[in-house]
This record gives C-alpha cells, structure tokens and sequence, in this order.
C-alpha cells in the first residue's frame, strides 16, 4: 500500500512518479478551456513573454504577430495522470521549446520547459515528466512507455525521453548493394 505522500506531487523523494499522458488538447480553443485553465495559459503566457493578456488574446494571435508572444499554432495542454488515471499535472506546451507545468486543476507552477530544458527543484518529478513532454507519436492519445518497442514499415524503434534531449532511435540494419555485393 502506498503511502500518499509518495504519489507524485512536488515530493524530493527518491521513487519516481508514475505518470503518463492522459490526453491532449491541439489545437487548443477558448470553449475547451474552463476558468482554471483560461488563467492556466494566462500565465504560462506572462511566464514566456512577461506580458499580461487574457487566453482570448493570446488564442487569437495569428503568425503575423510579434515573437515572444504564444501562437494557437504551437500550444497544446497535455494532462498527465497517474496510475489511477486522475489528473496530476497539467502541461502547457508552447512554441517547439518551451512549456508551463501546473499542479492539475491549480495555479501553482511546479515546472516550466525552456529551451526544450525541464527546470523544476524536485529531481523525482523531474525524472517523471521528462520522457513525457517531447513530441509524441503520431497518435496522440496513445503514448508508449519509455524502453519499449514500436513497429513500423520493418523497422524497429525504441521509444526514448526527447524533452531536452536528442531522440534516441535504434533501426534495425539495412544492406546497401554496392558494387562489390553485386559481383
């Protein structure tokens, strides 16, 4: 039986989380976001360009607007949840490199994404979430664990943290034909 404070919160204690993706919203619209989440992305916006603006504002920006400034088209809400499948993180990932982790359902900023680097002070929590806030496989809803294996066209993937780090990918090995093979 597991103790409460063990779960994954901002604990500094050396068992890591256990934390998947539980779903994704992209592309992000005002009428999916309620009230929490509208000041949510509020934030997360003053976080990355330290100007105040409402989440209409800031979903209403188009490519022509200025950098430092959120675009709808790199913004998606990733709720990570635990093993009972409630919400624990809500993960604002914003512009390719950067992001804003709240304690799900609350204001508080447990970890930010800059410059595709994990900041947070709880090194557990930061092991957790890592593997899950690279880029995602093509289906969105369904997220692999980190170490296991993927098929795809013959090709055998390992799936590998990408946050902050290169992907690492291993394929199986493919003869060329060159012209000493032919002879």
């Amino acid at each position: 039986m597991s103790d409460p404070d063990d779960r994954a919160s901002t604990s500094t204690s050396s068992a890591l989380p256990e934390l998947r993706v539980g779903s994704v919203l992209d592309p992000v619209t005002l009428e999916a976001l309620d009230d929490v989440r509208r000041r949510q992305l509020e934030i997360a916006s003053r976080l990355y360009s330290g100007r105040e603006e409402s989440a209409e504002a800031i979903l209403q920006h188009g490519d022509e607007d200025q950098d430092e400034r959120i675009h709808p088209r790199f913004l998606e809400l990733r709720t990570i949840v635990g093993p009972d499948g409630a919400p624990r993180y809500d993960a604002w990932l914003y512009m390719v490199d950067s992001g804003s982790i709240f304690a799900a359902g609350t204001l508080d900023v447990v970890a930010e994404v800059i410059q595709f680097g994990l900041e947070t002070d709880d090194e557990a929590l930061e092991q957790a979430l890592d593997p899950l806030l690279g880029k995602l496989p093509t289906s969105k809803q369904e997220v692999a664990p980190q170490g296991s294996t993927t098929q795809s066209a013959g090709k055998t993937k390992v799936v590998a943290k990408t946050a902050g780090k290169k992907k690492v990918v291993s394929k199986t090995a493919t003869t060329k034909k060159t012209a000493a093979n032919k002879e």
